[in-house]
């Protein structure tokens, strides 16, 4: 008897959007915790190279991310942080190395980060403060299959105060609305990971055939790992574009047209003209 094997595609680096451009127009902040060895939501030092400052999101999730910010704003005066999203083959081995359990750390090349098909998501109100989930970003149980606060399903409480805990369960709920709304809104379906109430992936069948992107795929100035003189000069100019500045500004092609393509999607989405939509 033989096995057929699903032949995997590799991914188009060029649908990769930098985050980043959209912070000044946007209710969005990005924050590269990986990047930061003294970050004190980064449980693994050293995973990204501490210039690495932009946050890569394939088209269709960017456009899914942008819709919710927006979501997030009108609804309930938030803005949407973004920690992670792209993740690399080779930062993924080296999270494996870390001894968290493996129910909570994917296998090298799995799952959707290495695919740009998935986001790390927290909320901040209206002062900047963070907006209570629970857990912080990345908790990581000792006994997940026991005892794991950071999952959606978990029922034990968190604050030891009822109201408090009702509090907390509401803004998960509303975490999660406005990422499935946007979802929807974009014509896309967006699954929330059981065991951490941060992340939000792409339905696999959008990725289960394309092969995890490592460092080596990439441009030079989208790795996470190293990042050479010359590719330092395109994450500047990332850094200092806007959408308002995005058609005089000096970007490669592709990644001009990756943000065009998920602002055009973006726009598409009419329920900003009609607030009794984005409440459906």
């Amino acid at each position: 008897m033989t096995t057929s094997r699903v032949k995997m595609h590799k991914y188009i680096v060029e649908n990769l959007v930098p985050m980043n451009v959209f912070c000044n127009e946007f209710p969005i902040i990005v924050d590269m915790v990986y990047s930061n060895p003294s970050h004190p939501s980064n449980n693994f030092k050293g995973l990204y190279s501490s210039e690495s400052l932009v946050l890569w999101a394939d088209r269709e999730l960017a456009a899914v991310i942008l819709v919710a910010a927006i979501l997030a704003n009108r609804l309930y005066g938030w803005r949407i942080k973004l920690n992670d999203c792209l993740r690399t083959v080779e930062a993924q081995q080296q999270m494996a190395q870390y001894g968290y359990q493996p129910a909570l750390v994917s296998t090298p090349g799995g799952g959707a980060h290495p695919r740009a098909m998935a986001v790390d998501v927290e909320a901040l109100d209206s002062s900047g403060s963070t907006v209570d989930m629970g857990t912080a970003f990345d908790y990581f149980a000792t006994d997940p299959a026991f005892d794991n606060p950071a999952a959606r399903a978990y029922t034990r409480g968190w604050r030891g105060e009822e109201a408090l805990d009702s509090e907390i369960w509401l803004n998960r709920q509303k975490l999660e609305y406005i990422m499935r709304r946007a979802a929807i809104l974009c014509g896309h379906t967006i699954y929330p990971l059981a065991e951490e109430w941060w992340d939000f992936r792409m339905l696999p069948e959008l990725w289960e055939g394309i092969a995890a992107i490592c460092e080596n795929d990439l441009h030079p100035y989208q790795r996470l790992r190293v990042i050479d003189a010359d590719a330092k000069e395109v994450v500047k100019k990332i850094m200092d574009t806007g959408c308002r500045s995005l058609a005089n500004s000096a970007l490669p092609a592709s990644v001009f047209e990756a943000i065009k393509y998920a602002l055009n999607k973006f726009s598409s989405v009419n329920c900003f003209h009609r607030r009794s939509v984005c409440r459906e």
